[in-house]
């Protein structure tokens, strides 16, 4: 019998350990980073909100969220803290009442304990007064003693959120075996179109900002153009890249209209400065400029999707840290970016080029931390 070496054996461990607390779902997240989420009672008739007054109360949660009762939680050391993104408070435990205040890492009146209490209903319960639970009575949330807590649903909003740290792609609802993407291209004015998925492609992976409540900016993530709608230009009735402004955006603003009905919730990408006018693939797959009619328009050929994925680093515009893409992995040595050693990234020509005269393609050790996976 063939006799294991030390690595092997440890090895093994490793993965049975990952094994076992994958069973116990304690790696789990059951909550997206940068998603947004409603808090309602389970009778969802009412969405937990930051009224415009700063306080926090409740409103109809029937039909279109509004701003400020979209919220996203934010994980830390077993406790979640609960924030208004579009005005950067957060919830708080105040005494008998939830207020609302500026996100505040130091805080610990900000963070809560999410506890389950049947398939979809859970408890929020102030971490530093584990006696205590969120109360929805009227239109007053205050707190009660745990026991009396009310039992609210966490549900994914309507609208679209992102981390503009994380990388998405963006699949047509028609056919998910297509992404949109610019043609792994870096040049000016590429169109963005439909494109079969391809995981070493990097023109099909995206960086998605939040502007505001409704409007995105689109960008490359490894490349330095954004969506643009190509503004007052007549001849452009394509969605093009180009290079935007931080900060200021002009044509590179959009929103993604949530679609009633869809599962998984889908969206149709417009214009934020052309009103009425949506962007959606011809017979070539390019994406190109048409009316819309609400209600009317149910086709999913003009529908999307948004996928967070790991995406490879080496040539992100934004420096951010991910693992390489398979392109790079060495053929005739040791796999480079491998999970237990430190990465070795061969750059291609490609990727010098997009890093930029005497710079060098490579991976950092945070993007290769055990247990990661590439893909």
């Amino acid at each position: 019998m063939k006799r294991l070496n030390f690595s092997s054996v440890r090895t093994l461990v490793w993965a049975a350990t990952l094994f076992a607390a994958a069973g116990t779902g304690a790696f789990a997240q059951p909550f997206a980073k940068g998603a947004l989420y409603e808090i309602t009672p389970t009778s969802g008739s009412k969405a937990v909100t930051l009224g415009a007054d700063g306080k926090i109360t409740v409103t109809p949660s029937a039909g279109h969220p509004g701003e400020g009762s979209c919220w996203t939680l934010s994980e830390l050391s077993g406790s979640w803290r609960i924030i208004n993104p579009f005005t950067n408070m957060a919830l708080r435990a105040n005494g008998t009442t939830v207020e609302a205040g500026e996100n505040n890492g130091s805080d610990e009146a900000q963070l809560w304990k999410v506890e389950k209490t049947g398939p979809d209903s859970r408890v929020l319960v102030p971490a530093n007064r584990p006696d205590m639970a969120l109360s929805i009575s009227g239109n007053r949330v205050g707190l009660v003693s745990k026991s009396r807590g009310t039992r609210v649903i966490i549900k994914p909003s309507a609208m679209a959120g992102f981390d503009s740290e994380l990388t998405y792609r963006i699949r047509s609802a028609a056919d998910p075996g297509k992404v949109l993407g610019n043609g792994d291209s870096g040049e000016n004015n590429a169109a963005i179109a439909l494109e079969t998925a391809d995981n070493g492609n990097r023109g099909q992976y995206w960086s998605i900002t939040m502007l505001g409540f409704e409007d995105r900016a689109v960008g490359g993530a490894f490349y330095n153009q954004n969506f643009d709608d190509g503004g007052d230009n007549k001849q452009i009735d394509r969605l093009i890249q180009w290079p935007a402004q931080k900060g200021v955006w002009n044509n590179a603003r959009f929103r993604f209209v949530p679609v009633a009905g869809t599962d998984p919730q889908a969206y149709v990408i417009m214009s934020a400065q052309k009103e009425g006018m949506i962007y959606a693939p011809d017979k070539d797959g390019v994406m190109r400029q048409r009316e819309y009619a609400a209600g009317k328009d149910a086709g999913k050929e003009i529908m999307f999707t948004f996928e967070q994925v790991t995406s490879p680093s080496s040539s992100r515009r934004d420096g951010k840290t991910r693992p390489c893409l398979p392109s790079t992995r060495r053929k005739d040595g040791p796999r480079s970016c491998h999970m237990r050693r430190q990465p070795k990234c061969t750059p291609t020509r490609h990727i010098t080029t997009l890093l930029g005269p005497g710079r060098k393609a490579r991976c950092t050790r945070r993007s290769t931390a055990r247990g990661a996976s590439i893909w």
